[in-house]
């Protein structure tokens, strides 16, 4: 039982997180400042929230032994959930219209072999990105965790 709430825990926040950066970045393209990479890389810093924000919880509730693993799982498991989302937004814009789906550089997605290419290397980035932002984060609570045990022993 515990198992299968600690897995809808690990997906919701990744969920919600591909929502939001989808939700943004549709939001860029309808309204013509897609162009911008700054505001584009945006969506990343939303990811950030939620893994950041999750690895927190996470900590909390895992035991210190086997939290490194978990929180490697955590962050694999929501940010593939987060790029599943957030091409998911995107194949729901081209159905609607195509001119409105996410562009990558120069590429817009014209027709279906396109918006399969432009997804999948969102998809990807989204991945890779994620995975670096848990490592870089873990680094974070490591680090916390080394101040509270010094200041235990002092």
């Amino acid at each position: 039982m515990e198992k299968v709430r600690e897995r809808k825990f690990r997906f919701r926040y990744g969920i919600f997180a591909g929502l939001i950066m989808g939700a943004f970045i549709a939001l860029l393209q309808i309204s013509g400042a897609d162009v911008s990479i700054g505001a584009k890389f945006f969506k990343y810093l939303i990811l950030t929230g939620f893994l950041g924000y999750g690895l927190r919880v996470l900590k909390k509730v895992s035991e210190p032994v086997k939290f490194f693993i978990d929180a490697i799982t955590f962050g694999f498991q929501n940010t593939l959930a987060a790029g599943l989302a957030f091409i998911s937004v995107n194949f729901v814009l081209f159905a609607i219209n195509p001119e409105i789906a996410f562009r990558k550089f120069t590429m817009a997605s014209k027709n279906f072999n396109q918006l399969l290419i432009v997804s999948g290397t969102l998809f990807f980035e989204v991945l890779v990105y994620g995975m670096i932002i848990t490592l870089v984060c873990l680094q974070f609570l490591k680090f916390d965790n080394a101040q509270k045990q010094h200041q235990e022993q002092v």
